[in-house]
Formats: C-alpha cells, structure tokens, sequence
C-alpha cells in the first residue's frame, strides 16, 4: 500500500504534463472572399470544421461577400493551399490587428471656431450651415458611451463585434472623444445628427480586420439614407477592409477615414488609401500639418487634429 501511496504522487504529476502537452494550438483567423453569394450550401462545400476544425467567426453579406474563420495555427499553411484551389474563392487574407487613431483633449475649441472660415485668424465663433438633424451618422470605433449629456439622448441603438459583455458601451474613450467632435451639443460640428455605435474595437482600443468589417457589413444592412460612416483607426494594408469600404460606399453611405497617425504615407494603409472614402489629415491651430499625421496623394482634406476638445 505504502509503496502506492509513493506513486500516486508521480502519477497525479504525469497525468498534470499530459494535460499540458494537450492544451488547444494557438488559433489563426482568416478572411475568405467569394465570388458568389455566400448560402449555407457554399459554406458545407468547403466544411471549415471538418477539414481544418475551423470555426467560422463572421458571416459577411453586405460590406463583403465572405466569411472570417478562425483555424488552428497547425494547419494554416494546408488551409490556405486547399481554399486556393477552390474556384469559389477570390481572396484570401489573414486577420491583422487595427488600433483606434490617438486623440488629445485639452482645453481648446480653436477646432470648432477653424471650422467653419476658410482663413486665419480665427475669430472666436462658429456658425454652422445646419445642425444637421436626424442624419445617422456610424461611429465605427471603441463603441460610445450613451449616456453622456452632450449627446442629449441622440444615441441610437447600433452593432457590437467585441464579444465581451460590454455591448456597444464605450470603455476605452476613443469612441465618445470621436462622436462628441463629430455631434457632441457643446463641442460637435453637427450638433442634431443621430448617433449610432458600431462598437469594432475592445476597451483597449484594437480590434482586427474581421471585427471592422463585422461593423461595416453591419452598417451596409441597415440600407441608411443620407448616412455618414466614420473610422478613425487603422492597421496595415488590407484589401478585404478596402473592398468593404468601397461596397459601402456604393451603397450611397459617405464614408470618412482619418489618414491615420504615423507621419507617413497614407496610401501605405488601410482604410486611408481608399480613394473611395474621404482620408482626413489632421492639422494644428497654426494650419500646420500635424507632425504625426499621415500626407500624399491619397489624402482629400487637411482638419483641425491637435489638441481637439470633446
């Protein structure tokens, strides 16, 4: 018994480093484009799970007509061998991580007051053409926080891609800074516009590629009239993210991208190489560009950037 006893203890110990040695591989997700409508039928063609033990994360039918699908690490370089095979597909894409682009509050409105006059000096007023009231605009970003006075109950319901819990609850900031510079009473250009969260990045703002197309396939099934998008984050190049952009856009939505914040060419990511979209680089209150904005060909407009109060 005594001699059992002695081995219980080194069995209890190999069976703990079994368990180890079989913990789930590190996971990978990949963003597949079709060329023809995505239906149930297509997706048990392919059978992700069965073939790959894949996971399918987002199905996309409006922004982009294919699927994000998370697979085990192990069999990245078979999956994407075989899918590249399959007539059906037409782009195939790993996810990256996308960071909401940085923004400073401080105790200035030269922003508001530059707005709204093609030339300096400033002088100390903002006029607006309109209030532009119940435009929806989509504020794709770190979600917003509803509750917030400036907003005056001009929150609407909207979309969440993040999975953990918070809904479209803003936790990180970045994404009430950006609707109350955007629709804010006290600091917003368009002070009566509706505002509806697409929550695409977590509470430290980042997300991945499939999460902001999530949001934008999202906002493309709402058919919005007259709506304006924005996305003030960015990543590396991505052309599934721009083929979502540019869908969007044709769907008559007008869609704003910030340039981005790495004192670098524009055109080197997305979404602020999208000719399509309107790339906004930001500027100081001397109409300097900002020394961290992003420049070039792929830029439309120059706006106030620095020290912006919301």
């Amino acid at each position: 018994m005594k001699q059992i006893l002695r081995c219980l203890p080194f069995a209890l110990i190999g069976l703990l480093a079994h368990t180890t040695h079989a913990a789930s591989p590190a996971q990978v997700t990949y963003l597949i484009k079709f060329n023809t409508p995505v239906t149930d039928r297509l997706l048990n063609s392919i059978n992700f799970n069965q073939q790959f033990q894949g996971k399918i994360k987002f199905i996309y039918q409006h922004a982009f007509q294919g699927v994000a699908v998370q697979i085990p690490q192990n069999v990245e370089q078979e999956f994407v061998r075989i899918l590249k095979l399959n007539p059906t597909v037409s782009l195939i894409e790993k996810d990256q991580v996308f960071k909401s682009n940085a923004t400073t509050q401080a105790n200035a409105t030269w922003g508001l007051d530059r707005s709204d006059q093609r030339n300096l000096p400033l002088n100390s007023t903002y006029n607006a053409d309109g209030n532009a009231q119940g435009v929806p605009v989509y504020v794709v970003d770190t979600g917003v926080l509803a509750s917030h006075q400036d907003f005056a109950g001009r929150v609407k319901a909207g979309y969440t891609a993040v999975s953990d819990g918070n809904g479209t609850t803003d936790c990180n900031g970045h994404g009430t800074h950006v609707a109350g510079t955007i629709a804010g009473t006290k600091y917003g250009i368009a002070k009566s516009a509706s505002i509806i969260p697409v929550r695409v990045l977590d509470c430290n703002g980042s997300g991945t590629t499939s999460t902001v197309i999530a949001g934008l396939d999202w906002v493309a099934s709402q058919n919005p009239r007259n709506a304006v998008v924005n996305l003030s984050l960015g990543g590396g190049t991505s052309t599934a993210l721009d083929d979502a952009i540019n869908r969007v856009v044709n769907k008559d939505i007008v869609v704003v991208v910030a340039a981005g914040n790495n004192n670098a060419d524009a055109c080197n990511y997305s979404p602020s190489r999208v000719p399509a979209a309107i790339t906004v680089g930001a500027t100081t209150n001397q109409d300097q560009r900002a020394n961290y904005s992003n420049y070039g060909k792929c830029l439309d407009v120059f706006a106030p950037g620095s020290n912006i109060t919301s």
